[in-house]
């Protein structure tokens, strides 16, 4: 926890407060679920979990973030194995090589 004072002036009246701080740096965490080939091509799932919203991209495609679960569509000429990145709110980052099986 960082702690400090912040003072605001309106007009002539002056109010002082102390403000906590958490500092994150901590990157989120990834787990994968499971991928699918269907005739659509790859469904990967997986969770994200952080203390902040976190945004996801599975081998360069946006994934759906929904609650702790991400879900992404990738053509069925994906390769077999795809780098999941999870970026939060802090910009702490993850990087994870998920293998892509049936």
């Amino acid at each position: 926890h960082n702690a400090f004072p912040l003072q605001v002036t309106r007009g002539a009246k002056l109010a002082a407060e102390i403000w906590s701080v958490t500092r994150d740096t901590k990157p989120p965490r990834l787990k994968l679920l499971g991928a699918r080939l269907d005739g659509e091509g790859w469904r990967v799932r997986g969770v994200v979990t952080d203390s902040t919203a976190v945004r996801v991209t599975v081998a360069g495609v946006s994934a759906r973030v929904s609650g702790a679960v991400l879900e992404v569509r990738l053509p069925a000429s994906a390769p077999r194995e795809v780098e999941v990145v999870a970026v939060d709110l802090a910009g702490n980052e993850a990087r994870v090589t998920w293998r892509l099986s049936p």
